[in-house]
This record gives structure tokens, sequence and C-alpha cells, in this order.
């Protein structure tokens, strides 16, 4: 199926402790942008009204800001003495909102530095004077919206950098699978009758549970489906640039799903679709292998220890990835690995 890559710009979404990628769907200030993105790890999303795409609930969310309104109450006692902490998280959401407008005009709009500048600094010259005031109420409760960013920034940081690592020492040690499928051949590895769809991150890499798979079991299925997920920078993909279809040699097939960031990554929805248009198999004969990576920290390998300790605890807060694409539970199969970080 063609797609226009001129017309957006896709990211791979890294999961945690699995190797496909991650993503979820949200609006309307939700979290799930960010997991789509790949700054936050999956959290487990329940839908409670199937008319409204918006209508979602995450509970590992819910339950974080029930524990922080109750310590804010318990800290602040009264909402007059809350006033230092809720002048300087309004006074800085209007600076990071100004800041935020400035790069879409400048990067979006294509404007001119100049321009952007010539309008934006009378709104910042202004916002800085409410911004500078409030500071003088940071021993006074102004710190609460301080420290709460600066560690939700560092966890987006930790998360987005362990998983850039983690998924480039996965490619630089993977097998490119155009080599894999011409060593198979010369293999002799048995035929299980079947089709069997391996997640991947890199489409052109044999995915590790591919390897995994054959190096314990010696099995190979009938029919070998490749599958790619990916999170374009739009809100939303048009059915016709769904999916993209490579039929590799007899066996094997490339797919790559596109989903926007504000989308639920049903997996087995637009492979339902694909199996009408294109693919040739039945759904209940499919298998959908995973490869699991239980993360461990080591001194010598990237990020130093006690980040990696921030990014190992997030990684497992992560929602299975069966639930978070839809997989039909009883059709997965997981194979694990051990990967420093």
């Amino acid at each position: 199926m063609p797609f226009d890559e001129s017309r957006r710009r896709t990211r791979l979404t890294r999961g945690s402790a699995y190797f496909p990628e991650q993503q979820a769907l949200g609006l309307r200030g939700y979290p799930a942008p960010a997991v789509q993105l790949g700054l936050l790890p999956r959290f487990e999303i329940r839908h409670t009204l199937d008319r409204e795409s918006g209508q979602i609930y995450l509970p590992a969310i819910n339950i974080a800001l029930v524990a922080g309104v109750l310590l804010l109450v318990l800290e602040f006692q009264s909402s007059s003495a809350m006033a230092a902490a809720y002048g300087i998280a309004v006074s800085g959401t209007m600076l990071v909102t100004t800041g935020l407008a400035m790069l879409m005009l400048r990067h979006v709009w294509k404007w001119s530095w100049l321009l952007v500048a010539s309008i934006s600094a009378p709104i910042l010259l202004i916002e800085l004077a409410f911004f500078s005031g409030n500071l003088l109420k940071v021993p006074e409760g102004g710190y609460v919206p301080l420290v709460l960013g600066a560690l939700i920034g560092l966890a987006m940081w930790t998360w987005s950098r362990g998983t850039r690592d983690l998924f480039q020492r996965s490619r630089a040690q993977a097998v490119p699978l155009d080599r894999f499928i011409r060593q198979i051949e010369r293999g002799s590895a048995l035929h299980a009758p079947g089709n069997a769809i391996y997640l991947s991150s890199d489409p052109k890499s044999s995915p590790p549970a591919l390897l995994h798979n054959l190096k314990h079991n010696h099995v190979l299925h009938g029919q070998i489906v490749v599958l790619t997920v990916e999170t374009c920078d739009t809100p939303r993909v048009r059915a016709a640039e769904r999916a993209s279809v490579e039929q590799i040699d007899d066996r094997f097939t490339r797919v790559t799903l596109r989903f926007g960031f504000m989308e639920t990554p049903n997996v087995n929805r637009a492979l339902g679709q694909l199996r009408k248009d294109t693919l040739d198999f039945e759904g209940r004969k499919l298998s959908f292998f995973l490869g699991r990576r239980k993360i461990v920290a080591s001194p010598t390998v990237g990020m130093p220890v006690w980040w990696d300790r921030v990014y190992i605890l997030m990684s497992r807060l992560a929602a299975d990835p069966s639930d978070f694409y839809h997989l039909p539970r009883d059709r997965v199969v997981e194979m694990g690995s051990q990967v420093a970080v």
C-alpha cells in the first residue's frame, strides 16, 4: 500500500521490557500522548465510553493523582496556604506555553526568528515579571510545582534516553532480516503449520523472538509476518495510509502499521482489515510472538547505575503489551532475554 513519506514524520515507539514499540490513546491533557511519543512507559488504559475515544481511565495515573492530592492537603491544610504554589504553577505554565508557541511559529509555520521574537518578546517580559515575583514565595510552598515539574521532566528524560540507548544496543546486535532469510534457506529447521507474527521495533532486523524461537525450538512457521508499529507525528492516520505490506519471499512478509499519536494502537483490528484486503491467512491460526526483555543495571553500560534503576522501575510500571496492542491473549507467546542498561 502506498504511503507518502513527505506528509508526515514517524517515530518508532520503543517499548519498555518488551521489544515491540509502545503507544496508546490520549486526549485533552491525558498523559497518553507522552506515551505515544516515547516519553513515558505504556500505561494501562481503560475506555469508559464506546462512543467517545477520549473517555479513558488510567489506573496508575489516577492512583498517583489521589496520592498527590492527599499529600498536598496534609501539607498545606487550607487553600489559602497553597497560594504560593498556585502562583508559581500558573506563571510557570504561561512561560512554557509561550515557549512552545514560539517553537510552533518557527518550526511549523516557518516564521523567521525576528518575527517570532517581535511578537513573543512583550508577552515574555510580562510573564517573566510575574514568574520572578512568584519566585520569592518558593520557601512558602512555591517549591512544590518546581519539584514536581523537575521529577516529571527527569522521568521523561530517563525514559527517552534509556529507551533510545536500549534500542540502539539491540539494533547493533541484531541480525539483518534479509541475511537471516538467506541463512535459514540452507538450514534444517522444522516447518510448523500456521502463521506467526513477530513484533519488531526495526523492520529491517530479525526480531529477537524469532531468533530465540529458532535457537531453542528449531522450528519455523509456514508463514511469518514481521510486524512493526509506528506512531506518526499527526493525531490520526487515514485508513489508506494505515499499513504497508512487503512480500519478501514465499514465507516472509514485512508489515508496518501506523497510528496517530491520539489513536489506539489496535493491532488485532488493523490486521483483521489487512486479512480482508491484502494478507491471505485466517485470524484463528495466528500466533503472536513478543520479545520480553529483563532489564538489569550495569555500571559499565549506558547511564549511571542510579539512573538505570529509575529506568528499570519505570519499565515495571508498563502495561502488558498484549493489552496495549489489543492482541488476543490466547494466541500470544513471549520469548525472554536479559539485557543490561
